[in-house]
């Protein structure tokens, strides 16, 4: 007993760790690799992979890969990996499959069929890979995000171990999708509006309450200094930047009076 419960605490240890990684991963790309070994090393693996694929009416691109344990395109060779792409015969399964669930070859082929096929027998077993143990995320209009995890002949198909913990593993990526998918759109919506803002030909600035300057358009930051960097590690546009000092008291003395009275959020002031 003592035995088992010692291997379910290192297991849980194990699927929290790569839980933590998908998430740190959603906020910060760099940490894909690492997330991608875990989910890896917890089921099994002999390489895991993040895809995004684009059907675009001639067939299906893969503009976006990301992967563990396995070659890159580029040291495989991309013509090649593109050819093996559009014969690939779990791409049109995964793109009808249901979000989330789990995903195995034999859920449209047999061992006959996996060992007939061109895509398994040329490419697959040269990158002594056989199984598949995969999930696909809720994308955009032929837009469709997988991930999958595979395992050579020697480890054997996906046990109901493995599936389980795919289960989970499957609902934690298709969140960190969601939470992607939505950082993506208000970063390009605050793109837009700070171009917006530098369209404007009066200079203008944000201040905090503490009169700091925390943003500037362009016509702003010609008036406080030219088009060099202007802010030091805080985010902070620099007084010290300033041509004009006198300009630069007048208008601090102008914000601080209306923060003052406001003591409110930080306002907008044009010059």
């Amino acid at each position: 007993v003592a035995g088992i419960m010692s291997v379910l605490a290192s297991e849980t240890e194990q699927l929290n760790a790569a839980v933590d990684s998908i998430y740190a991963a959603t906020l910060d790309q760099s940490h894909w690799p690492k997330a991608l070994e875990r989910v890896n090393n917890i089921l099994l693996a002999n390489g895991t992979c993040y895809v995004r694929a684009i059907d675009d009416g001639e067939g299906v691109k893969l503009p976006e890969i990301r992967e563990f344990g396995l070659l890159s395109r580029a040291e495989i060779g991309f013509d090649e990996y593109e050819r093996y792409s559009k014969i690939d015969p779990r791409l049109p399964h995964f793109r009808v499959s249901t979000p989330t669930t789990i995903i195995t070859e034999y859920d449209f082929m047999s061992d006959e069929e996996i060992d007939h096929h061109p895509f398994y027998q040329e490419f697959m077993a040269v990158h002594d890979l056989r199984y598949t143990v995969a999930t696909v995320m809720p994308g955009q209009q032929n837009d469709m995000q997988a991930l999958l995890v595979m395992r050579s002949p020697s480890e054997g198909p996906p046990e109901s171990r493995e599936m389980r913990l795919g289960t989970i593993i499957a609902a934690h990526m298709t969140r960190s999708s969601e939470i992607e998918r939505r950082i993506a759109g208000h970063v390009t919506m605050q793109k837009m509006l700070l171009d917006s803002l530098d369209a404007v030909p009066d200079g203008l600035f944000v201040v905090q309450g503490d009169c700091r300057i925390i943003h500037a358009n362009r016509r702003g930051r010609a008036l406080l200094g030219g088009g060099g960097p202007l802010v030091d590690r805080e985010s902070v546009l620099r007084p010290s930047y300033v041509r004009d000092q006198q300009l630069w008291g007048v208008m601090i003395s102008s914000v601080a009076k209306r923060q003052a009275e406001r003591m409110a959020a930080p306002l907008t002031m044009k010059l």
